[in-house]
Formats: structure tokens, sequence, C-alpha cells
């Protein structure tokens, strides 16, 4: 490896600081979402990334920071809907949307940690 490319590599990681506190779930979950204020129908996503205090969205259309969300996140498995609100923390055009929870009801917070726990547990186990 070239000596720059290896100095540059060592020089963004340095900068890079972590900021998520709760374990990522690394798998596909059904969403709809659509801006907290508006009526109508809502935006049908894919959800990656999934803990207990947000996800990552698949998503290309461009939504603002700080935008509120009204999410269902469809658990597989016939584990059921769960309802939060959410906000737009980051956007990058390919890279989708970045959501952080602010409220979930707590019986579907409880629905949607105990699906988290269960799958990353069935991962260690594989």
């Amino acid at each position: 490896m070239f000596k720059w490319l290896k100095k540059a590599k060592a020089k963004r990681l340095k900068k890079y600081k972590e900021k998520r506190t709760c374990p990522r779930l690394n798998t596909l979950v059904d969403v709809v979402y659509k801006l907290y204020d508006k009526k109508g129908n809502g935006v049908v996503s894919l959800a990656k990334d999934v803990s207990a205090s947000g996800m990552k969205l698949l998503q290309q259309k461009k939504v603002q920071l700080d935008t509120l969300l009204d999410i269902k996140i469809d658990l597989p498995q016939k584990e059921g809907l769960v309802s939060a609100l959410g906000k737009v923390v980051w956007y990058k055009r390919k890279g989708g949307i970045g959501v952080k929870f602010l409220m979930i009801r707590p019986h579907d917070e409880q629905k949607h940690f105990d699906y988290i726990e269960k799958k990353l547990s069935e991962a260690k186990n594989t």
C-alpha cells in the first residue's frame, strides 16, 4: 500500500469516533415512514443497522436534517408493528438516512428490544 494512503487512512480513523451506544442488528426490516406533521401515505423503505436507539433507512430521497418522522417498523416473523417517532440525524445520497428514535411506546419499545436481542443472540450462536 502507498505510504500516503496509509497516512490518510490512519488520519481518518483517528478523527472518527463511534457515537452509537446500542448494539446494531445488521438485517433488513420493512419500514413505512412519513413526515410527522403530514397526512397521507407514507414512504415504504427498508431499514438496516437497526438498534434500540435508531436505524439506517435505505432511502435515496433527501430528507432534511432534524426532520421528525412518524415510523412504523414491521418486525419479521409475525413479531408485529412498532410505532416510533424519529429524527433525521444524517443523510447521504448513496448511504441512506440515519434516524434516531425520540419516542417509542413502552410496549413497542420492549417488543423492539426483545427482537433485536433475540436476533443478536442467534447471530452469536451461529
